[in-house]
């Protein structure tokens, strides 16, 4: 059942690759960049000893928020390895367009190997995914951050930026799906139909309650956006 699932997310974003819906030029609204950008100036770490900061943008997409991310922490002064992975290789080509100095590979949330790079052997100082986590079966969201959670280095942070299923939002939105999809009546385009949106808010509690890692959850004044924030204790 899990090998379908990935086939079938594999094929979806393929066939969107294909039908120009993502493309290398692909952007975001103002109003997220800028709720990303407020995160990441708070939370994400800084190395000001020289040392690179490894930085992994898991399921990357076409690049855009590893460019994005990758541009901020320089402007900060930092020079990170970027990493990146998605299950698409249609994403996957558009992302090595666009970030021809990042490691780029074609993985999955669920593969531990896909977390796999020689340049960031003893993990990740900066974990980003977006809107990543809704694109899994929900019986399988609850390990992706778990999963994710355990690529940290020590002091590392995870950043996971998703809807929240159990928000305003997140409730009116799954009325819109189930009305597109069983119903036949296009409130949506047909892939937001494919997304399930986690309860983050129940997950953060969760991982809280994990020793050696602090969780807290960001709720956006601007948009619906929520962020996951996973930052794993340093060792003493």
């Amino acid at each position: 059942m899990a090998r379908r699932d990935e086939k079938a997310r594999r094929a979806s974003f393929n066939n969107l690759v294909a039908e120009g819906v993502y493309t290398d030029d692909f952007d975001h609204p103002p109003a997220l960049k800028a709720f990303v950008s407020r995160i990441l100036e708070v939370h994400a770490p800084y190395h000001t000893d020289g040392v690179p900061l490894r930085v992994i943008d898991c399921g990357c997409g076409t690049g855009f928020w590893l460019s994005h991310v990758v541009a901020q922490l320089s402007d900060g002064g930092v020079a990170p390895v970027a990493c990146g992975f998605d299950l698409s290789d249609g994403m996957v080509g558009l992302a090595r367009g666009r970030l021809p100095a990042a490691f780029i590979q074609q993985g999955d949330l669920l593969n531990p190997a896909s977390y796999w790079f020689a340049a960031a052997r003893a993990g990740f100082d900066l974990l980003f995914a977006f809107d990543v986590v809704q694109q899994l079966p929900p019986r399988h969201q609850y390990t992706a951050c778990q999963m994710m959670a355990e690529q940290l280095a020590s002091g590392g942070v995870a950043l996971i930026f998703d809807h929240d299923r159990a928000s305003r939002y997140g409730r009116t939105m799954g009325r819109k799906k189930f009305i597109t999809r069983y119903l036949r009546m296009p409130l949506l385009p047909r892939y937001y139909c494919d997304a399930r949106y986690p309860p983050l808010a129940r997950f953060a509690q969760q991982l809280a309650a994990k020793p050696g890692l602090d969780a807290q959850l960001i709720a956006d004044d601007a948009t619906p956006k929520r962020a996951l924030i996973l930052t794993k204790q340093e060792a003493r």
